[in-house]
């Protein structure tokens, strides 16, 4: 299953969803270079945060510093439309986040 604003609702019971509504949100963050690594971190962060209620005006922008950047794809990213899934190598306490 693609993870998705349509698919959002049908995800396993176990799987939390944001408490948040998107429409609420606004951008407040740049983070400079178009990679995957600060989702790792920042986003997940924020996102926790967002959930209680707080940040909501700190939606990540990606920003491309290197000519390089203008080619890289973010057809994944579109496809779900911010969406993402942290995979943890070990247990953490809110596991199905």
């Amino acid at each position: 299953m693609k993870l998705n604003l349509d698919t959002l609702a049908h995800l396993p019971d176990g799987i939390r969803r944001p408490a948040y509504q998107l429409g609420d949100l606004t951008a407040g963050i740049v983070h400079i270079g178009l990679g995957n690594f600060h989702r790792a971190h920042q986003a997940l962060y924020l996102h926790r945060l967002m959930n209680d209620g707080a940040a909501l005006d700190r939606v990540i922008i990606g920003a491309g510093a290197r000519p390089t950047d203008a080619a890289q794809p973010l057809t994944g990213h579109r496809v779900t439309q911010g969406f993402f899934t942290p995979l943890f190598a070990t247990a953490w306490p809110q596991a199905g986040q």
